[in-house]
Protein backbone atom coordinates (compact mmCIF):
# COMPACT_ATOMS: atom_id res chain seq x y z
CA UNK A 1 0.00 0.00 0.00
CA UNK A 2 2.90 2.41 0.92
CA UNK A 3 4.46 1.86 -2.92
CA UNK A 4 0.68 3.02 -4.39
CA UNK A 5 0.16 5.61 -2.18
CA UNK A 6 3.63 6.93 -3.11
CA UNK A 7 3.78 6.63 -6.75
CA UNK A 8 0.46 7.67 -7.25
CA UNK A 9 1.46 10.52 -5.31
CA UNK A 10 4.11 11.14 -7.72
CA UNK A 11 2.31 10.28 -11.02
CA UNK A 12 -0.13 12.43 -10.29
CA UNK A 13 2.42 15.40 -8.99
CA UNK A 14 4.10 15.00 -12.33
CA UNK A 15 0.56 14.60 -14.51
CA UNK A 16 -0.82 17.77 -13.23
CA UNK A 17 2.04 20.10 -12.40
CA UNK A 18 4.53 18.96 -14.89
CA UNK A 19 3.60 21.62 -17.63
CA UNK A 20 2.80 24.74 -14.88
CA UNK A 21 6.12 24.02 -13.42
CA UNK A 22 8.73 23.68 -16.76
CA UNK A 23 6.23 26.89 -18.11
CA UNK A 24 7.20 28.81 -14.58
CA UNK A 25 11.17 27.69 -15.56
CA UNK A 26 11.26 29.13 -18.99
CA UNK A 27 9.88 26.49 -21.38
CA UNK A 28 7.15 27.86 -23.85
CA UNK A 29 3.96 26.16 -23.08
CA UNK A 30 3.48 24.32 -26.17
CA UNK A 31 6.73 22.28 -24.86
CA UNK A 32 5.95 21.99 -21.09
CA UNK A 33 2.26 20.13 -22.42
CA UNK A 34 4.78 18.03 -24.56
CA UNK A 35 6.72 17.03 -21.65
CA UNK A 36 3.44 15.51 -19.82
CA UNK A 37 3.04 13.79 -23.19
CA UNK A 38 5.93 12.04 -23.03
CA UNK A 39 6.06 11.41 -19.41
CA UNK A 40 2.52 9.50 -20.24
CA UNK A 41 4.36 7.88 -23.64
CA UNK A 42 7.32 6.42 -21.58
CA UNK A 43 4.70 4.85 -19.50
CA UNK A 44 3.21 3.12 -22.21
CA UNK A 45 6.10 1.82 -22.92
CA UNK A 46 7.13 1.14 -19.29
CA UNK A 47 4.25 -1.20 -18.96
CA UNK A 48 4.78 -3.06 -21.88
CA UNK A 49 8.88 -3.80 -20.97
CA UNK A 50 8.31 -3.62 -17.02
CA UNK A 51 5.79 -6.59 -17.79
CA UNK A 52 7.62 -8.59 -19.70
CA UNK A 53 11.02 -8.24 -17.53
CA UNK A 54 8.37 -9.34 -14.54
CA UNK A 55 7.60 -12.41 -16.72
CA UNK A 56 11.10 -13.30 -16.56
CA UNK A 57 12.91 -11.64 -13.33
CA UNK A 58 11.74 -11.28 -10.27
CA UNK A 59 8.60 -8.59 -9.63
CA UNK A 60 9.94 -7.10 -6.61
CA UNK A 61 13.62 -6.54 -8.13
CA UNK A 62 11.62 -5.19 -11.49
CA UNK A 63 9.62 -3.00 -9.63
CA UNK A 64 11.92 -1.69 -6.90
CA UNK A 65 14.19 -0.99 -9.40
CA UNK A 66 12.02 1.12 -11.62
CA UNK A 67 10.34 2.79 -9.44
CA UNK A 68 14.72 3.78 -7.95
CA UNK A 69 15.49 4.43 -11.66
CA UNK A 70 12.38 6.69 -11.65
CA UNK A 71 13.76 9.08 -8.83
CA UNK A 72 16.89 9.40 -11.08
CA UNK A 73 15.12 10.51 -14.04
CA UNK A 74 12.74 12.92 -11.80
CA UNK A 75 16.27 14.68 -10.47
CA UNK A 76 17.16 14.56 -14.46
CA UNK A 77 13.98 16.18 -15.19
CA UNK A 78 14.61 18.94 -12.11
CA UNK A 79 18.10 19.95 -13.27
CA UNK A 80 17.34 19.55 -16.96
CA UNK A 81 16.50 23.51 -17.07
CA UNK A 82 15.07 24.21 -20.62
CA UNK A 83 17.31 21.72 -22.47
CA UNK A 84 14.14 20.05 -24.25
CA UNK A 85 16.18 17.43 -25.21
CA UNK A 86 17.27 16.53 -21.17
CA UNK A 87 13.57 17.53 -20.33
CA UNK A 88 12.31 14.92 -22.97
CA UNK A 89 14.13 12.52 -22.01
CA UNK A 90 14.06 12.62 -18.47
CA UNK A 91 10.18 13.08 -18.74
CA UNK A 92 10.08 9.98 -21.10
CA UNK A 93 12.21 8.25 -18.56
CA UNK A 94 10.10 9.12 -15.34
CA UNK A 95 7.09 7.99 -17.25
CA UNK A 96 8.63 4.27 -17.81
CA UNK A 97 9.43 4.10 -14.33
CA UNK A 98 6.49 5.87 -12.93
CA UNK A 99 3.54 4.56 -14.77
CA UNK A 100 4.75 1.46 -16.18
CA UNK A 101 5.73 0.34 -13.02
CA UNK A 102 2.22 1.37 -11.56
CA UNK A 103 0.70 -1.19 -13.99
CA UNK A 104 3.65 -3.84 -12.77
CA UNK A 105 1.76 -3.03 -9.15
CA UNK A 106 -1.14 -3.81 -10.26
CA UNK A 107 -0.80 -7.14 -11.55
CA UNK A 108 1.86 -7.82 -8.38
CA UNK A 109 -0.37 -6.72 -5.64
CA UNK A 110 -3.05 -9.56 -7.58
CA UNK A 111 -0.81 -11.90 -7.16
CA UNK A 112 0.49 -11.40 -3.16
CA UNK A 113 -3.03 -11.62 -1.95
CA UNK A 114 -4.74 -14.82 -1.56
CA UNK A 115 -7.99 -16.08 -3.50
CA UNK A 116 -10.06 -15.22 -0.70
CA UNK A 117 -9.39 -12.15 -0.01
CA UNK A 118 -7.76 -10.78 -3.30
CA UNK A 119 -10.70 -8.48 -4.15
CA UNK A 120 -10.39 -6.45 -1.16
CA UNK A 121 -6.99 -6.68 -0.84
CA UNK A 122 -5.87 -4.91 -4.30
CA UNK A 123 -8.97 -2.91 -4.18
CA UNK A 124 -7.46 -1.48 -0.43
CA UNK A 125 -4.05 -0.86 -2.41
CA UNK A 126 -5.71 1.11 -5.25
CA UNK A 127 -8.16 2.72 -2.95
CA UNK A 128 -4.88 3.53 -0.66
CA UNK A 129 -3.09 5.02 -3.68
CA UNK A 130 -5.86 6.83 -5.03
CA UNK A 131 -4.95 9.10 -1.89
CA UNK A 132 -1.57 9.82 -2.74
CA UNK A 133 -3.13 10.67 -6.28
CA UNK A 134 -4.80 13.50 -3.99
CA UNK A 135 -2.71 14.58 -1.97
CA UNK A 136 0.17 14.70 -4.85
CA UNK A 137 -1.30 17.52 -6.82
CA UNK A 138 -2.85 18.99 -3.49
CA UNK A 139 0.73 19.45 -1.89
CA UNK A 140 1.92 20.84 -5.63
CA UNK A 141 -0.42 23.56 -5.10
CA UNK A 142 0.13 24.32 -1.63
CA UNK A 143 3.87 24.82 -2.00
CA UNK A 144 3.77 26.35 -5.39
CA UNK A 145 1.51 28.90 -3.60
CA UNK A 146 4.20 28.98 -0.71
CA UNK A 147 6.59 30.43 -3.41
CA UNK A 148 8.75 26.85 -4.07
CA UNK A 149 10.62 27.11 -7.12
CA UNK A 150 9.82 24.65 -10.01
CA UNK A 151 12.72 22.74 -9.64
CA UNK A 152 12.67 22.36 -5.78
CA UNK A 153 9.23 21.18 -6.60
CA UNK A 154 10.17 18.56 -8.80
CA UNK A 155 13.00 17.61 -6.90
CA UNK A 156 10.73 17.01 -4.01
CA UNK A 157 9.37 13.97 -6.21
CA UNK A 158 12.29 12.29 -5.97
CA UNK A 159 11.33 11.18 -2.20
CA UNK A 160 8.38 9.27 -2.69
CA UNK A 161 9.89 7.53 -5.75
CA UNK A 162 12.74 6.46 -3.34
CA UNK A 163 10.16 5.53 -0.62
CA UNK A 164 8.09 3.18 -3.52
CA UNK A 165 11.06 1.46 -4.29
CA UNK A 166 12.16 0.84 -0.56
CA UNK A 167 8.34 -0.84 -0.12
CA UNK A 168 9.07 -2.98 -2.42
CA UNK A 169 12.39 -3.76 -2.12
CA UNK A 170 10.94 -4.86 1.50
CA UNK A 171 8.20 -6.61 0.77
CA UNK A 172 10.04 -8.58 -1.39
CA UNK A 173 12.32 -9.55 1.02
CA UNK A 174 9.36 -10.44 3.72
CA UNK A 175 8.14 -13.07 1.08
CA UNK A 176 11.38 -14.42 0.48
CA UNK A 177 11.95 -14.71 3.79
CA UNK A 178 8.67 -16.26 4.73
CA UNK A 179 9.10 -18.76 1.60
CA UNK A 180 6.14 -17.40 -0.50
Amino acid sequence: WVAFFMNLLVMYFLVNWLPTLLKGAGLPLSMAILSTATLNMGGVVGAIVLGRMIDKISPYVVLGSAYAASAAFIALLAFGGTNLTVLLVGAALSGFGVVGAQIGCNALTAAVYPTAIRATGVGWALGVGRIGAIVGPLVGGVLLAAGWSPQNLILLAVIPAVIASIAVFTLGGVRRRAGV
